[in-house]
């Protein structure tokens, strides 16, 4: 059964990863069609600062709005989730996995766990908002597909509740494991 489940979340995924690539071929030959910056590569280290100020800072959406401060939580949550996929990964094959150096580690586990509470109650609120405002005339989302919104926000959301399911599961086998010696009174 474990090779089963395996080799179809493994095939799923090699099937995704083909379709990113074919993606990001096709924006990549719209990218090069374009008319080249010749300023692009001035000031390398300016631009990288810039860069890391505006995607740590998520400046262009942090206004610290309730909107801005949840979409910040989500695209961290991206980022400081990827862990926890990689060990799920890694659990569906061995159900003890985890990452090498940094998987038992209480800091690390607390860290996902906040993060991935903090994203799940930030794409619930960036979903209700986007349910209130997609029926006014001039609003952002305006003329978007929202089957493709929808399918990211569902994403999003099932990463973040089952991490913290992953989670509580971890907690209570290690609590039965701890206990299983002793009689209750």
């Amino acid at each position: 059964m474990k090779l089963a489940l395996a080799s179809i979340s493994y095939l799923i995924t090699v099937f995704a990863l083909v379709l990113l690539a074919i993606r990001v071929r096709q924006l990549i030959a719209i990218y090069n069609k374009q008319q080249p910056d010749p300023t692009r590569s001035n000031d390398k280290s300016a631009r990288f600062k810039n860069m890391l100020k505006e995607v740590l800072g998520h400046t262009k959406m942090l206004n610290f709005t309730g909107t801005g401060i949840a979409h910040w939580f989500v695209m961290i949550g991206f980022g400081a989730l990827f862990g926890t996929l990689v060990t799920a990964y890694g659990q569906v094959i061995n159900p003890e996995f985890a990452l090498p150096i940094i998987g038992h580690f209480v800091g690390y586990e607390l860290f996902a766990e906040v993060i991935a509470a903090l994203t799940g109650i930030s794409i619930v609120t960036l979903i209700g908002i986007r349910q209130v405002t997609r029926f006014r005339m001039l609003n952002r989302f305006s003329g978007s597909g929202m089957g493709k919104a929808y399918y990211v926000e569902a994403t999003i959301l099932s990463v973040a509740t089952i991490t913290i399911a992953l989670s509580m599961d971890a907690v209570d086998i290690e609590l039965k494991a701890a206990t299983a010696g002793q009689e209750i009174a």
